[in-house]
């Protein structure tokens, strides 16, 4: 599984719930599954690496998919 796949189930998650996330909050999300995914279970949940930006950890290609939104929230259902 990619990175890109779960960020679209977040996205996806979140905007059926009536609480769309921002690129931003999706990154975190993304971070902190990744950490207790690999605490619970020593592997992996994907391998897309982590970058250190200046508002914390962020996955260079899941940034770009939804780069459009800039800091608005992502208003897609997929």
């Amino acid at each position: 599984m990619t990175a890109g796949e779960i960020s679209k189930y977040i996205v996806e998650y979140a905007y059926k719930k009536a609480s769309p996330v921002s690129n931003l909050q999706l990154q975190k999300i993304l971070y902190f599954l990744w950490v207790d995914f690999y605490k619970e279970l020593k592997e992996y949940i994907f391998n897309d690496p982590f970058e250190a930006w200046a508002l914390g950890p962020v996955v260079r290609n899941v940034y770009h998919m939804f780069s459009y939104y800039q800091y608005n929230c992502i208003d897609i259902n997929y």
